[in-house]
């Protein structure tokens, strides 16, 4: 009802996530929240196949459970050290600033 913005009792067992309104990334925002609330992590895949609440709690109740792992934002700062990923995009678009 969150991820879709809708009346929890307007949302039945049985309800087409996508006929409710859903989209990819409505999907997306579905798999984390199944995530953090019951630590199962779900392909994408499985939950444009699994559309009704039914059977995501079928799929769920089968799953692997998986620790949440919560990533804490780091504090204000002015800059913040690179990834040698970053950095070396950063050292690309300096080198090709038509990039």
């Amino acid at each position: 009802a969150e991820v879709l913005d809708r009346d929890l009792k307007a949302i039945g067992r049985n309800a087409d996530f996508f006929n409710l309104g859903g989209h990819s990334l409505k999907i997306v925002r579905s798999a984390n929240q199944i995530y953090k609330t019951f630590n199962v992590k779900l392909e994408l895949k499985e939950l444009f196949e699994k559309r009704t609440i039914k059977e995501q709690a079928d799929y769920i109740l089968k799953s692997q459970k998986t620790n949440y792992l919560h990533i804490e934002p780091v504090e204000d700062q002015s800059d913040y050290v690179l990834s040698s990923s970053q950095l070396r995009l950063w050292l690309q678009c300096q080198i090709n600033s038509d990039n």
